[in-house]
């Protein structure tokens, strides 16, 4: 990190820190990043890994589901006491065997009242992974703002998504292995969310070329484009295949967010985070890098394309809407370090300082206008004192 941490700098972080947890954990969170700069111990690192995933695991396990949630939740109930599954979403998710997989799996582990924990717990842990096989020196911030910038809102909304999405990552994180390997990697992406499919024009190198050297192309055409796919013309097309369900779960997320993702007050962000991916030399990243840079630019381009409709925006171009904060890895690791009265610093340092407001900020919205209100709304005064031993 930016300082070397000692162990006068590690005992007073680690006071601090429990100190916090007791009375309240979210805020032991953001603690934790203002002092992310003094920290640079593997095993800090480590410690601070395992914390921060079971933390946030707990912080986001008790709720009331609703929506997809609910019916997630409903699934695994079926499974877990035996009584066959007769929801219509379950029946039809035939093709998805990895994800039946899974529940099945679950349901040894973990009983209903634990199912979200044990799925939030899982899906942190690969985040944590990816974030520390992505940027090794840097992981624990890449982790917080990979979460932060979007990867926890909708963990327990999209849970066959985001573990779709995970599985697409881990193609690119092991883009080295066998064919044979990046091939299960696929099918396990597919048997959890069959929109996967809409990613693999990226599994050809041609395809990645293109996208990276005209990247300004393929967003501002998809912006052009946006303008004339509204919900209306999408309805009118699928009502010509008789898709009435689907027609009916658009009219009904429609109502629930109908503001173009454009006028979205994160807009800007992603806007800003996206210009610094952009501003690293692609001369001087690694093949990984390079891949993982034209999956940004293509699921943002998608983010555009269906910018008039909020909800389709999120999912078919998820990796922008919901998983951009892993992305500034590639900008954290190659902008060069200026050196101020002989302490060394990094441009992108100002991370650094917005990710503990942006921390707040989210723990701030829960507590007022998220969709799921965590423990009551009342997640920011949760301690280590309310978990029963």
């Amino acid at each position: 990190m930016i300082f070397k941490d000692n162990k006068i700098t590690f005992s007073v972080v680690a006071i601090a820190f429990f100190f916090t947890a007791y009375f309240s954990i979210f805020m032991s969170i953001a603690l934790l990043a203002c002092f992310l700069p003094f920290l640079a111990s593997t095993n800090v690192n480590f410690l601070a890994a395992f914390f921060l995933i079971f933390f946030m695991a707990f912080l986001q396990s008790d709720f009331i589901p609703i929506s997809d949630s609910k019916q997630y939740l409903d699934y695994f109930k079926t499974i877990y006491f035996n009584v066959g599954a007769d929801d219509s979403r379950a029946q039809s998710k035939a093709l998805e065997v990895a994800w039946v997989a899974y529940i099945y799996i679950l349901s040894f582990i973990a009983s209903p009242e634990y199912f979200f924990f044990f799925n939030t717990l899982f899906l942190y842990m690969f985040a944590m992974f990816i974030s520390k096989k992505l940027a090794s020196e840097y992981y624990i911030i890449v982790f917080l703002l990979f979460v932060f910038l979007g990867f926890s809102n909708n963990l327990n909304f999209l849970i066959r998504q985001y573990y779709a999405s995970i599985f697409v990552l881990f193609y690119f994180v092991f883009l080295d292995k066998r064919a044979l390997i990046r091939g299960g990697i696929c099918f396990l992406a597919l048997g959890f969310h069959l929109s996967t499919v809409i990613y693999f024009p990226l599994l050809s190198k041609k395809f990645v070329n293109v996208i990276n050297s005209r990247a300004i192309f393929f967003l501002g055409t998809s912006l052009f484009f946006s303008f004339f796919i509204t919900l209306d013309n999408i309805i009118l097309v699928y009502q010509n295949f008789n898709e009435v369900l689907l027609v009916d779960r658009l009219r009904y997320y429609n109502n629930v967010s109908s503001v173009s993702t454009i006028f979205s007050p994160y807009f800007l962000e992603k806007l800003l985070f996206l210009v610094l991916v952009l501003k690293v030399d692609t001369g001087l990243l690694t093949k990984r890098e390079f891949h993982l840079r034209a999956l940004l630019i293509y699921s943002f381009s998608l983010y555009l394309l269906f910018s008039n409709v909020a909800i389709l925006s999120e999912r078919v171009g998820i990796f922008s809407a919901l998983f951009l904060g892993l992305f500034l890895f590639i900008p954290i690791k190659y902008y060069n370090k200026i050196s101020i009265f002989n302490v060394s610093f990094n441009p992108i340092v100002i991370l650094y300082f917005y990710l503990p407001f942006r921390i707040l900020f989210w723990g701030i919205s829960n507590e007022n206008t998220h969709v799921i209100n965590y423990f009551d709304g009342n997640i920011l005064s949760i301690g280590l004192r309310s978990i029963p031993l």
